[in-house]
């Protein structure tokens, strides 16, 4: 087993919003698994800037960013397919949702 050195007298009287430099603060959460992942550097798994609502930010914009693209090729494969109907051309799949 590792020995474990770490000072915890420094950590006493000290809220989480000073240890967490991810915005994680919210007093009415339990904040103990919180606190020692900090003190013990843990960055494995579903970590406390999951809380912030920041992951969850970029999630919806990348999702945006994709509908978004998925609106651009759409509308490019029908111009794509109105030209190829003049020539005669093999149509273009709609692209998939």
């Amino acid at each position: 087993m590792t020995d474990c050195t770490i000072d915890i007298e420094q950590y006493l009287e000290k809220n989480i919003n000073g240890i967490c430099n991810n915005s994680y603060h919210k007093n009415t959460d339990n904040h103990c698994a919180h606190f020692v992942s900090h003190v013990l550097g843990f960055r494995f798994g579903f970590t406390c800037r999951g809380m912030t609502g920041e992951v969850r930010q970029m999630i919806l914009q990348t999702y945006a960013c994709i509908k978004c693209l998925q609106n651009a090729l759409k509308s490019v494969s029908g111009t794509i397919n109105q030209s190829a109907q003049l020539f005669a051309l093999p149509l273009l799949p709609a692209p998939q949702m």
